[in-house]
């Protein structure tokens, strides 16, 4: 009796479990319906009899996120999560563009998209900061776009909560700022070309540059891996991401190639680590320039790696990512001094009779050159 007792008992919670595993498939399929109906509705126009056109800029480098939200508190589209399903899953058919957009709320969401995709260029324009270039450089750049002296001070002093400047020590490059305003800015502006909407400010353009470097950073996990690079050399600090920028920059201005640059970033390192001065010429030359005095290989600067030892207080100019990732990844050896060739070949050596010997025979013309 108590077998039969729990045979039904065991028929019972069978007969449960299938009417439940019934029911939840039942669920399952409404819940699919509403979110397919959801999504149809989604997509449909906000207003089928309105053809007005509204202008949308979409700036460089937004995501389809913040796209769909602009469009969305625009009253172009129902909802902004319903177009980004539509947008990844048409990914590979087409791609948002830059720019200044007409769209109307009659058209549905593949129509917006469609015409989202077409280029804007007469509504755009490109700004280049080349690596290497200085915050001189970065100023004639904007000025040629058309902004004043007084819109580019403003907007380098209003990124100054942008994140990337955390990595920025409080008052470094201020001794800089009393020749040259942005100063303090120096190599942390990114060397790229950047796309914009016609009508954009200075401080975005900046922004814009800040945050490639931002991104360039976080994508090579450059803190880490300058980080393991101190340690490897032995340095007394840790380099963090200010001395990297630094020490990238005087080699962005002595070379640039990938390999040359993974070697040249072993030199500077070991000299660093041995407490040599860089003995960079383009440290007391940049500092000349913001001064505005003549060249002098004996100029009284802390920028001046050819009489201090140690880094300089600031980068002096921006380096390329080319330049970064070769800091990041040094060469190995134990060289102490290069010279770059008239023949464009440059050559390393361990003492500094064999680096004048070199000098002598393959830096004719361009070691006696002002650079």
């Amino acid at each position: 009796m108590i077998v039969k007792g729990v045979e039904k008992v065991g028929m019972g919670a069978i007969g449960f479990i299938k009417w439940a595993v019934v029911v939840l498939a039942g669920l399952i399929v409404v819940a699919g319906v509403s979110a397919f109906v959801f999504y149809r509705m989604g997509l449909r126009p906000v207003d089928r009899d309105n053809e007005s056109l509204v202008a949308i800029d979409i700036p460089s480098g937004e995501s389809t996120a913040a796209i769909a939200r602009r469009l969305r508190d625009a009253e172009l589209i129902r909802n902004d999560r319903v177009f980004v399903v539509y947008a990844r899953l048409n990914s590979e058919r087409v791609s948002i563009q830059a720019g200044r957009h007409e769209l109307s709320p009659s058209w549905s969401v593949s129509e917006i998209i469609e015409r989202l995709s077409e280029a804007t260029r007469a509504d755009t324009f490109e700004v280049t900061f080349i690596p290497g270039s200085t915050i001189m450089d970065v100023r004639e750049v904007l000025a040629g776009h058309g902004f004043s002296d007084a819109e580019i001070d403003a907007a380098f002093n209003a990124v100054s909560d942008h994140p990337v400047l955390r990595y920025r020590p409080v008052g470094a490059g201020a001794e800089m700022e009393e020749f040259v305003v942005g100063a303090s800015l120096e190599g942390y502006i990114f060397g790229e070309t950047y796309q914009f909407v016609v009508g954009a400010s200075a401080e975005m353009i900046v922004r814009r540059a800040l945050d490639e470097l931002y991104q360039v950073i976080e994508e090579n996990d450059l803190v880490a891996r300058f980080r393991a690079v101190g340690e490897r050399f032995g340095l007394e600090y840790e380099m963090n991401i200010h001395e990297a920028l630094i020490l990238a920059s005087v080699i962005q201005k002595e070379v640039a190639d990938w390999d040359e640059a993974r070697q040249v970033a072993q030199v500077f390192l070991t000299r660093l680590a041995v407490g040599m001065p860089l003995g960079a010429d383009p440290t007391f030359k940049y500092v000349a320039n913001m001064m505005g005095v003549p060249w002098d290989i004996h100029l009284d600067s802390p920028y001046n790696t050819r009489i201090h030892a140690g880094l300089m207080p600031g980068p002096i100019a921006m380096p390329g990512l080319r330049v970064l990732l070769a800091l990041a990844d040094p060469a190995e050896g134990d060289y102490l001094f290069f010279v770059a060739g008239d023949d464009g070949i440059t050559r390393f050596s361990r003492t500094l009779a064999e680096h004048e010997w070199l000098t002598q025979q393959y830096c004719r013309v361009l070691c006696f050159e002002i650079w």
